[in-house]
């Protein structure tokens, strides 16, 4: 029988040692008889034969008590029906195998008592031991897996191994059915060398087309005959196309290994898988099968050794067989390219980068320009070919491979092309003039070798000169180019402005200059305080955070930085002398700009003059008289000028009935001393007389003239300022 090993596996699976215990598991004795057919006993004497009935019984028995071991023990009964429907001794040679089997494997040896333990009735185990006794001596032991393959091997046209198996039981005494087995190996393999011989023959002949079916009739046939799958290779080979073009096999090699595709088959005899076979071209008896037959139509072979040359071929099959002749590609270099290979065209020259298999040895690269080859000296995934006059250039790169005996192979490579421009010349140096040392800036420079120069305001991070910009630059660089090189930004902001140089398309970064436009600083103001103090006033130059306060006084410079929180908060006040100050208000730059347009502002604090006056009582019988005392204090710079009263104001003393003066207008001038009078630095008194004065009659100082508003008039007490 075919299949005996599933057969077996079953049995063991449902706790059987051979098939007579399957067929003898309900209603029967325990025993069996086995010479002259299969027999079970009965009730009482009787014995029944196993036929087709009997088969019947059991298997009704299986279907209404056997439980989870039914199914499988109802498809062996099945099995055996049809077993003895073939061949009415059929199951008796069955039992007589496995009994054999395990007869010599048992642990009491080939013996009347291990048949009995096996089931076997007393009556015909001595008979049965003596006749396997007989049958093993000259080998001593059956050899199982080529007893039970024999017959599977033949079904399959395995012929190879069908011989393998004949000639392990040629020690074992044979019975008419191992005879006849070995008889068909023996008649399969004659038929199969004649037809290769005539197969050959043909092929000799050049009758290629004639050979490949007797090939393929003969593979049909001797499935694992190596012979004739080397013949039908070897005659794809010679039907192939001498010269490249369309194969119905295609390979291409990649990093990952050489993928082979095809186009599937166009007849529809039932499912089709397909076989794929690796072998050297001229040499298909050394082929190689890349994993096992499947329905896809694209496999992918990662053991291709690099630096060899192959074939590849698709056969189809069905029911594992081979189902028609062999399709083959046209021979494959196994020596993987570079990919994604990138030319960039720059100032430098030509720069290239790709990926390059990590099994590669080396990869080289070769420049052709006018007719001539150059080798360009390139690492393992690019290159940097530099200082190249414009013109077209045309690259190959390719890998380096070990190949056989020691020889180096090289890929087939990768061609591409790249245009080298005229590039423009950077801008060597970009200078700036100041008008008037803060006023607007005249920018210049060097005029480069080639390209023209534009003024273009940048914003953002800036480029370091001399680097290449980018394609499209000249069409939408980050603001429009100046029209003139001098620069005078608006008030409060700052620009910086580059000088490109652009040819055609190109353009390259030269150097760049920041220039800063300050708010002017306006509506400055000062007041003297009496402690001496200047508090200035000032509207703020937005947006700057800072102003820089210079303040000169006495020949001695002070400065101080204000913030514009602090200004807001707390005001400005200065320390000063009595002396005239110049005082400075600026705004400070980023601290970045190399030029400053400055917004400063500008104030002059006069000296100070301080002027004082008291009334007093001429004597004890002054009534309504009093003696006015006026004192001038004039800073040393003012004292310094001899006769010249510039700064000091006119005194006027005013009264008025009831009310103090408010101003001096606001009542009767009693005194006037002139300025040029009391910048002499003495005390001058005079006396006046109010006896005519309606009472109560009040006095007041005010201070008139060029230098009344930044003199300082200090008053004497209140009641003083009384007449009653």
């Amino acid at each position: 029988m075919t299949g005996h090993g599933a057969w077996s596996s079953d049995l063991r699976d449902l706790g059987f040692r051979h098939t007579a215990e399957l067929l003898g598991a309900w209603d029967v004795r325990p025993g069996f008889k086995i010479l002259d057919g299969l027999w079970f006993r009965a009730r009482g004497m009787m014995w029944i034969r196993v036929d087709q009935s009997y088969l019947k019984t059991q298997r009704a028995h299986w279907l209404r008590e056997g439980g989870p071991r039914e199914a499988k023990a109802v498809a062996l009964l099945d099995r055996a029906q049809d077993i003895l429907g073939r061949d009415p001794m059929g199951l008796r040679r069955v039992v007589i195998h496995e009994l054999t089997v395990l007869l010599q494997d048992h642990a009491d040896g080939i013996s009347v008592r291990s048949a009995v333990d096996l089931g076997v009735d007393e009556d015909e185990a001595a008979e049965l031991v003596a006749a396997v006794s007989v049958c093993l001596a000259p080998a001593g032991r059956l050899d199982r897996e080529a007893a039970e393959g024999i017959l599977d091997a033949l079904a399959a046209g395995q012929l190879c191994r069908a011989e393998r198996y004949a000639a392990r039981l040629a020690g074992v005494v044979a019975d008419p059915e191992l005879r006849e087995l070995s008889s068909a190996v023996t008649a399969l393999r004659a038929s199969t060398e004649e037809a290769l011989a005539r197969a050959n023959g043909l092929h000799r002949d050049g009758e290629d087309r004639q050979a490949a079916t007797l090939y393929l009739r003969t593979a049909r046939h001797a499935v694992d005959e190596p012979r004739a799958l080397t013949g039908l290779l070897r005659t794809a080979e010679a039907e192939a196309p001498p010269a490249a073009g369309p194969l119905p096999v295609r390979a291409e090699v990649s990093h990952n290994g050489v993928t082979v595709t095809w186009d599937p088959a166009t007849d529809r005899g039932g499912t089709t898988l397909y076989r794929v076979l690796r072998h050297p071209p001229g040499k298909p008896h050394q082929h190689t099968d890349i994993g096992p037959p499947g329905p896809a139509t694209r496999v992918t072979d990662a053991t291709a050794a690099l630096g060899s040359r192959v074939r590849y071929a698709v056969l189809p099959l069905r029911d594992g067989r081979i189902a028609g002749r062999p399709r083959i590609c046209a021979p494959l270099l196994v020596a993987p390219d570079v990919r994604d290979l990138a030319l960039t065209a720059g100032r430098p020259g030509v720069s290239a980068g790709w990926r390059a298999p990590a099994a590669a040895k080396a990869t080289r690269a070769l420049r052709e320009h006018d007719g001539v080859s150059t080798e360009v000296p390139c690492r393992q995934h690019g290159f940097e070919d530099r200082s190249l006059p414009p013109g077209t250039y045309s690259y190959e790169v390719y890998c380096e491979y070990p190949g056989p005996e020691g020889r180096t192979v090289r890929s087939p490579g990768v061609t591409a092309r790249v245009a080298v421009e005229e590039w423009p010349s950077p801008v060597e140096s970009l200078t700036g003039e100041q008008h008037a040392g803060t006023g607007p800036v005249q920018l210049s420079w060097p005029p480069p070798p080639r390209g023209e120069v534009l003024l273009v305001p940048w914003s953002g991070p800036v480029p370091e000169p001399g680097v290449d910009l980018p394609d499209g630059f000249t069409a939408a660089p980050p603001g429009p180019p100046l029209s003139s090189a001098v620069l005078q930004p608006a008030p409060g902001t700052s620009v910086r402005v580059a000088a490109v140089t652009v040819l055609g398309r190109r353009a390259v970064m030269g150097p760049s200059l920041l220039v800063e436009s300050q708010t002017p600083v306006r509506g400055i103001t000062a007041e003297r305080g009496p402690d001496d103090t200047v508090r200035l006033g000032l509207e703020w130059p937005d947006p700057a955070p800072l102003v820089l306060v210079v303040w000169r006084q006495s020949g001695v410079t002070q400065e101080r930085r204000v913030t514009r929180s602090a200004y807001l908060r707390d005001g400005l006040s200065l320390p000063a002398t009595a002396e005239a100050l110049d005082v400075t208000v600026a705004p400070l730059p980023s601290g970045n700009a190399e030029f400053v347009i400055s917004g400063e502002g500008h104030i002059r604090v006069p000296p100070r003059v301080r002027l004082s006056y008291r009334l007093a009582k001429p004597g004890w019988r002054a009534g309504a008289r009093r003696m006015v005392e006026v004192r001038a204090e004039l800073p040393g710079s003012l004292r310094d000028m001899t006769g010249d009263s510039i700064g000091c104001p006119d005194f006027l003393l005013v009264g008025r009935e009831s009310i103090a003066p408010l101003s001096p207008r606001h009542g009767v001038e009693e005194l006037r001393l002139t300025g040029d009078r009391l910048a002499a630095g003495e005390p001058v008194r005079t006396e006046i007389d109010l006896r005519d004065r309606t009472r109560p009659y009040i006095l007041r100082g005010f201070l008139l003239g060029v230098g009344a508003p930044a003199a300082q008039l200090d008053h004497p007490p209140a009641e003083t300022l009384v007449v009653r």
